[in-house]
């Protein structure tokens, strides 16, 4: 029987940063483009890490996997909404259940700090999709024009 590998979960740096946009799947990558538009990825990448109040990078056998976090949403006075999202590299795709196993993790984390979850996924990201309906976040049905093209995005959230 194989082993599994080690898992590491730690605070991500630039370099990791630059990694992830440099190696992202397939559907994170389409899913990039359609919520930047011609924004530099970098740039974006530097600005959402500075900006979460919780982020990590997982890593299994010294390979980066994935980087998530939480950018507070609201005003000062309602900062207990956030929104989640993670981006993940072709190596993710070969560990099936590592994301899912770290996600609960965090969601359990999340609910100490947060009342509620929401963000947009890509229509064309069915694997996310299921995957985010797993975790137990509704995903509307209906999409909403997202991003500067206007791609379909569907909504999804969770109260904690």
């Amino acid at each position: 029987m194989a082993r599994s590998p080690r898992i590491e979960v730690r605070v991500p740096t630039e370099a990791d940063g630059r990694y992830l946009i440099d190696h992202l799947r397939e559907a994170d990558r389409l899913e990039v483009e359609a919520t930047l538009g011609d924004a530099c990825p970098y740039a974006a990448m530097e600005l959402v890490l500075s900006r979460c109040s919780h982020v990590w990078a997982v890593f299994a056998e010294d390979r980066l996997l994935m980087i998530g976090g939480l950018v507070p949403v609201g005003s000062l006075l309602t900062t207990n909404e956030a929104e989640p999202w993670i981006l993940g590299t072709a190596d993710l795709d070969r560990l099936p259940g590592v994301l899912t196993r770290v996600a609960l993790r965090y969601l359990a984390v999340m609910k100490g700090h947060y009342r509620r979850l929401s963000n947009h996924v890509d229509a064309r990201n069915v694997k996310s999709i299921r995957w985010l309906k797993r975790l137990g976040f509704k995903v509307h049905p209906q999409t909403v024009p997202f991003g500067p093209y206007g791609m379909p995005f569907h909504l999804f959230e969770m109260d904690l």
